[in-house]
């Protein structure tokens, strides 16, 4: 990872022509910002959980004040529970854990079961260092919706004591996501929710004790700190937008070198793109490499500046760069971050489509894979690359058995190949492929269609005929009449001039009452059969619609007796 950044760097640095001038304007940014540096309050608490004991506290100093708790069904009177409450909330203040841990548990067994008593009884177990009794405490506290944050990160700093680190790295995850819920809009929670999941996700799949380890410990000591949610927002409005970009740019920023650097360079560049400035923007972003070059939320602020500047290519060469190193980091939802970004730039980029489709193979999402081959196939197609179309669909069928619904992926991929060899009018691969489909589904009526027609083009009369017989009783079986009707009209649509085709349609609608649209199909086969010469059968049609009574039956009789003299 560290060679394929510092190559990718140097190719930059040739580019540009960078020295080591750096703009007044710049460094003054660059002092103007420092990373999080909010004032402190004294009074603020020091962590989620001292927020949360001083919100506990204040729940039970009211409690004094209420005259009944209908709420509850209290052991005891309420005087003395009032008695009871203020006996705990005096030990606890002065740090006698035992005694006032002893006054909580009464307090529960009277009946007074509030999340307040629960999380009171937490924050005094953890104290002692009994995570087990903390823990059981705060689980029974989640309740009370504003507690979660403290809630929460307690938790993790129970797992934490306790070397777990995947369910300590959860819990701290949890109160970062609970605080930027707090502060985006509502729509957005979903994506932000699978951000973080993902998260969790990338770091427990890399199986690294020593990465897990020190984000673990970043996000405590983070935690732990007068303001935090304040810095968090504070440091998350510079390093993205509130997506899910910009929650890994901060995770990168927790375990960065430099980081009131890297805070001044994104701030600074935010500022500079806002302004089109864009060389200044390559200039803070080099700067800010310089000092921190793993950071690779950087490179992408670069890659974004080339973008905004109208250099694509320059934009596609330095996202691809970072997507190898977020591929050697085993980061793999980054690199497909980056590949779809690439995409949108370069949507016919068939190097970058097949590589997210590896990705998805890799990583069993089968579904996804065989959504970029449709659209690499696609993307062949419109550059008339009708053989690498073609192949690609092919890759996609081999591939498709190992899909949720293989039978719909595989009838989707062999309508497409069917369709390009009917316009390139190669109707024998396009009668192969659609046998295909109608094999795998039966039921099928589009690809029955298209073979029918096909049948007919070929000049297989006879296997279009076996093939509308079996699907005739198969429709008269299943008592599906109405259904077959439409099946033959849209085949009639297709192939007007094809006389078995009006035969049938013509011989169903008079079956079921329909004798007025019976005689109209009737009408059309005698004139198709008279312009072959076929004078039998044309008679024989003629005596059929006179067995319908039709309105004009003169004209039939006459037409049917100038047809048997010759006249």
């Amino acid at each position: 990872a560290d060679a394929l950044l510092a190559s990718t760097q140097a190719a930059d640095d040739e580019q540009l022509g960078w020295d080591d001038h750096v703009s007044t304007e710049e460094e003054s940014a660059l002092l103007a910002f420092s990373a999080l540096d909010t004032e402190e309050d004294d009074a603020l608490p020091g962590s989620p959980r001292e927020e949360v004991v001083e919100l506990a506290l204040e729940e039970l100093a009211n409690v004094l004040f209420e005259e009944a708790l209908p709420d509850l069904n209290l052991a005891v009177p309420k005087s003395e529970l009032d008695m009871l409450i203020g006996q705990a909330i005096d030990l606890h203040t002065r740090g006698d854990n035992a005694d006032a841990i002893e006054v909580f548990e009464t307090l529960i067994q009277h009946g007074f079961k509030r999340p307040a008593v629960y999380f009171m009884l937490a924050d005094l177990y953890f104290k002692q260092q009994k995570y087990k009794e903390t823990i059981a405490y705060l689980n029974r506290a989640r309740s009370h919706r504003i507690f979660l944050q403290g809630i929460n990160y307690t938790l993790g700093e129970c797992y934490r004591f306790e070397n777990d680190l995947p369910n300590a790295l959860r819990y701290y995850v949890e109160v970062l996501r609970l605080i930027d819920l707090n502060q985006s809009e509502r729509e957005g929670t979903r994506e932000l929710t699978m951000v973080y999941q993902h998260l969790v996700e990338n770091y427990l799949e890399a199986d690294d004790p020593v990465k897990l380890k020190g984000l673990v410990d970043a996000l405590s000591r983070f935690l732990s700190t007068k303001n935090y949610a304040q810095k968090i927002l504070d440091a998350r409005s510079h390093l993205g937008n509130g997506s899910g970009s910009s929650v890994n740019a901060w995770v990168e920023f927790l375990e960065a070198s430099n980081p009131e650097v890297i805070l001044s360079a994104m701030a600074a560049t935010t500022e500079y793109i806002r302004q089109s400035m864009f060389m200044t923007a390559i200039e803070a972003c080099y700067r800010a490499i310089e000092a921190s070059p793993f950071y690779l939320p950087l490179h992408l602020r670069l890659a974004e500046v080339y973008l905004r500047q109208d250099v694509p290519d320059d934009a596609i060469r330095k996202y691809l760069a970072v997507a190898d190193v977020y591929a050697a980091r085993g980061q793999i939802r980054r690199v497909e971050d980056i590949y779809q970004k690439v995409l949108n730039i370069a949507p016919m980029d068939m190097t970058v489509r097949e590589k997210l489709v590896n990705l998805y193979v890799d990583r069993g999402d089968i579904d996804a894979a065989l959504e970029q081959y449709q659209l690499l196939a696609d993307s062949y197609y419109q550059l008339a690359q009708i053989e690498e179309s073609l192949e690609m669909y092919e890759a996609a069928l081999a591939l498709a058995a190992q899909a949720a619904n293989p039978v719909e992926w595989k009838v989707t991929f062999f309508r497409r190949m069917a369709d390009i060899y009917i316009q390139r009018v190669q109707w024998g691969n396009a009668l192969r492929v659609y046998e295909q489909l109608v094999q795998l589904a039966p039921n099928d009526e589009d690809g029955l269609c298209s073979l029918i027609d096909l049948y007919f083009k070929m000049n297989h009369q006879s296997r279009a005929v076996a093939l509308l017989q079996r699907l005739e009783t198969q429709y008269a079986r299943q008592n599906r009449a109405e259904a077959w009707q439409a099946f033959l009209q849209k085949l009639v649509e297709l192939r007007p001039r094809e006389m078995i085709l009006r035969q049938k349609l013509a011989a169903h609608l008079a079956e079921h009452g329909s004798a007025a649209e019976a005689v109209m199909q009737y009408d059309f086969l005698g004139e198709l059969q008279m312009e072959a010469g076929l004078r039998d059968d044309a008679m024989r049609t003629i005596r059929k619609i006179l067995s319908l009574n039709p309105a004009d039956a003169d004209s039939y009789r006459r037409l049917l007796k100038k047809i048997e003299t010759g006249i």
